[in-house]
């Protein structure tokens, strides 16, 4: 009698997150059929200026998402043999620096470039600093999905292939034929989460596809001609989500992390120079994001007093964040805990399919959705940037719990309903200290995320109100100072907290028996 409850819990919240995340574009969807003129449809196929946009955005995308997951695979390559002692710990390091946002990385080389030899004028600089930073803002990402591609191997068939071959054969052979989904579906994640992304690009005076969106708004201050606009983008992206999803539902579903150390393989030396290269990119993106900032900021007194002078902005950007993580938790539990069921692929899809909107459209939908007599309340207050947040970064809050349960005993849940004096105290007492490193590894990457939103953020936010990331990406368009060096600090050190938090949630995952891949609930 207890569990329809349950599950009517669930769907309500599954309906709750299916709103919150695709409201937005259901209001842009609206707005567009009541506004489509033939200019405005002119939009749906690119052509002249546009479609060459459109082509080198594509191009340049696809070469950070390929070169980030193959410097990532080799890192990892090296890392997942460091299964025990100090060098283990080198991992969660990585989690500690994926939420950093690109533009830090973007402040950091620019303060490099400023200070190098000038570049020849036929040399496309523009285009090779924005796949260079994005690539180093993507490295830590890639590493880790790298090692969960590597721990999707099971181990049996690896024992098995290494008494008979050399490593590096049955690295050629079994490894990456067996890891090359899980790859695929890293490649992919990356490649739209570039693509549908303007921040690096625009600082180094490189045009892109989904700045165009953006402009179009700014132009018109149409809605309908906004989402025409960015409908080619879409039906690439989300094509791209759709062919992956499946990989990508295994990748996240594994256990490998809790695999017991293999022996340290024994590789060519061409294969060890690769892979120190690889961990040598990883740790120069890394060394010249904290050197540059921390040089560049200069006296501990100028920081002080650029973070007092920020001190609104920060409270600002905090309290955006935090209340974003907290709003998004309940829905992402509610399509999380009904992923396994029945229509875990449609709801699979509805985690994924919201990534493959560019921010600037979340931020145009909002304006549509809420600049509306039946939003009065909402419109041009601070809940804007919350909502942004939530609408953009709940979809990852849900991938986190659903890896979360996967990882829960099931047979725990099982007993606390037959033994629970009522459902509460069933909540409480045993449910929420299962899944507690879960939410804490979603709360801190939407924390994170959120308090480095910038493209969805900069459209929503009230007049008298700015964010640090808003701020910054104000000032990096003149170069960077040590102002905008005191508030990069200021914002790595908000993600460094944010992503240790996300480290030790997990960390804390409990594992339940096999290799990787199985035991799914």
């Amino acid at each position: 009698m207890k569990r329809p409850a349950m599950v009517s819990g669930t769907l309500l919240l599954s309906l709750l997150f299916a709103i919150v995340v695709f409201g937005p574009l259901a209001a842009l969807i609206v707005a567009a059929g009541g506004d489509a003129g033939s200019d405005a449809l002119l939009l749906l196929v690119p052509a002249g200026r546009r479609l060459s946009l459109f082509c080198e955005s594509i191009l340049l995308s696809g070469a950070v998402a390929a070169t980030a997951t193959l410097v990532g695979l080799c890192a990892a390559s090296l890392l997942w043999e460091m299964r025990t002692g100090p060098g283990s710990r080198a991992r969660w390091l990585l989690l500690v620096a994926a939420p950093v946002p690109a533009y830090l990385y973007a402040q950091a080389w620019m303060g490099v470039a400023g200070s190098s030899a000038p570049i020849p004028l036929w040399v496309p600089a523009d285009a090779i600093l924005s796949a260079w930073v994005q690539i180093g803002a993507f490295l830590p990402l890639c590493v880790g999905l790298s090692m969960l591609a590597l721990a999707s191997v099971p181990p049996p068939a690896l024992e098995a292939a290494r008494t008979v071959y050399p490593d590096i054969a049955v690295f050629r052979h079994v490894v990456l034929p067996l890891a090359a989904p899980a790859l695929a579906a890293c490649t992919a994640l990356v490649f739209v989460l570039s693509v549908t992304d303007y921040s690096v690009p625009t600082l180094f005076s490189l045009n892109v596809y989904s700045l165009e969106i953006f402009a179009e708004f700014s132009a018109t201050n149409d809605p309908a001609r906004a989402l025409f606009c960015a409908a080619p983008l879409l039906a690439v992206t989300i094509a791209v989500l759709f062919l992956a999803q499946g990989r990508v539902r295994d990748l996240l579903g594994g256990t490998g992390l809790c695999q017991r150390a293999p022996l340290p393989p024994v590789y060519p030396r061409w294969f060890v120079c690769l892979q120190t290269l690889a961990c040598g990119i990883v740790l120069l993106h890394l060394a010249v994001l904290v050197v540059s900032l921390v040089l560049a900021a200069g006296l501990p007194a100028a920081v002080a007093g650029t973070v007092a002078t920020a001190g609104p902005d920060i409270g600002t950007t905090f309290s955006t964040a935090v209340l974003a993580a907290l709003c998004a938790l309940p829905p992402a539990y509610g399509v999380a805990a009904r992923m396994n069921g029945k229509n875990g692929r449609l709801l699979w899809l509805l985690c994924l399919a919201p990534l493959a909107i560019p921010s600037p459209l979340v931020g145009i939908g909002l304006i549509a959705l809420c600049n509306t007599p039946a939003f009065p309340f909402l419109y041009g207050t601070a809940a804007m940037p919350v909502l942004a947040s939530v609408a953009r970064f709940a979809p990852f809050a849900a991938l986190v719990i659903h890896a979360q349960l996967q990882h829960t005993d099931t047979l725990l849940i099982d007993a606390v309903r037959v033994f629970q004096s009522d459902p509460l105290a069933g909540w409480l007492r045993v449910r929420v200290p299962l899944i507690a490193p879960g939410l804490l590894a979603a709360g801190g990457i939407v924390f994170a995320l959120s308090a480095g939103e910038l493209g969805a953020t900069l459209l929503v936010i009230p007049p008298g109100m700015e964010t640090v990331t808003i701020r910054l990406y104000n000032y990096l368009h003149y170069g960077s100072s040590a102002a905008v060096a005191g508030l990069g600090l200021v914002m790595m050190a908000m993600m460094a907290a944010a992503g240790a938090a996300v480290a030790a949630g997990i960390a804390r995952l409990g594992c339940r028996g096999g290799y990787a891949g199985v035991g799914r609930r």
